[in-house]
């Protein structure tokens, strides 16, 4: 009995060898895109505060933007500015 449970154990540890083995060389792989994902997502952290307060300040800006153009329009079509 004790010589079979040793044995399973002695298959065990062949068989993670075999796997830590095979598994070994992609390791150095999934650490870089790891790495990669990481710092995306911090950039993504420091970029998404800017973006907002871009979009903020488009927000408030584009109606402005939208007025004179129509204006504008009004204008040219009163003077014919635009032959």
């Amino acid at each position: 009995m004790l010589i079979a449970i040793l044995s399973m154990q002695m298959l065990l540890l062949i068989l993670l060898i075999a796997i830590i083995s095979s598994i070994a060389p992609i390791v150095p792989d999934i650490l870089q895109v790891v790495h990669t994902v990481d710092t995306t997502l911090n950039d993504v952290t420091i970029m998404l505060p800017e973006m907002n307060g871009t979009l903020w300040d488009l927000n408030h800006a584009l109606p402005g933007i939208r007025q004179t153009i129509f204006l504008t329009r009004h204008i040219c079509d009163a003077v014919d500015c635009m032959q």
